[in-house]
Order: C-alpha cells, then structure tokens, then sequence
C-alpha cells in the first residue's frame, strides 16, 4: 500500500495498533466509501498488474518494510492481489535485514546528515537485496 497515503488515515492506525495487541484489526474500521473504492480499484489494478507480470517470468518484491507489514497489509486491504500473489509465489526481501554501511565512521553528525545516512544505508541495503535476487536468475 502507498504508504504516504495510508499513514495518516485515523482507521489505519487503529488497524495498526490493533495488530500490535494482537487483537483482530479488520473489526470495526470506519473508511469512507471513497477509501474503501480507493482500496478495491488499486486492489484490481495491482492485481492485473501482478499478472502480466508473472506472464513474463518469476515475480518477486523488494521492499524497505519491516517483516510481516507487506504480508499483514496485503491481507487485510487487498485480497484479490493476496490470491494471485501466493498462487505465483511472490517472494518477498525485506531489504532492512541486509547488513549495510551504517556511516559509523562520522564523528558527532547533525540530524540533517544522520537522516541523510540513513537513507543512504537504506538504499544500499535495498540495492544489497536486489543484486542478491538477481543473482539467483543469472
């Protein structure tokens, strides 16, 4: 899910802090029926998209997001592309568990240049995981 749109919406973090005390997290969500058309169109666009896709060849996700929310989130917002991905076997990697250069070596940073390593460490781990998948193709 795009998660600039989603963060903010006040039904998403009661979903989201439901999961964590492991309550059910789809009981009573209050989405308007913009949202919820919102949610079924991307849901059947994602969902074409992934078969075309896997028409192709292997289809597999790279993703910056914390186990299980690619998982927990397809689930609970978009079950016509939760069929189609587990019927194709979608892997997923969860690029933040790659090792990666954390810029230990910067001595008292500011905030501007700790976000800015951050986000350089998150881009390398991400490029870590793609390499590593592409390298069980070729």
């Amino acid at each position: 899910l795009p998660t600039s749109w989603i963060q903010n919406k006040e039904w998403f973090c009661k979903w989201f802090q439901a999961t964590k005390l492991g309550e059910d997290p789809c009981q009573d969500l209050a989405l308007s029926q913009e949202e919820l058309s919102y949610l079924e169109e991307l849901d059947a666009v994602a969902e074409s998209f992934l078969l075309s896709a896997s028409a192709l060849g292997r289809v597999s996700c790279v993703t910056l997001a914390q186990r299980p929310w690619q998982l927990r989130t397809m689930r609970a917002f978009l079950p016509r592309l939760t069929e189609v991905w587990e019927k194709h076997s979608v892997s997923v990697l969860y690029a933040r568990e790659e090792k990666a250069f954390h810029g230990d070596d910067v001595v008292d940073p500011s905030p501007a240049e700790l976000e800015m390593l951050r986000e350089m460490a998150y881009a390398r781990k991400k490029q870590k995981s793609m390499e590593r998948l592409l390298r069980k193709f070729y």
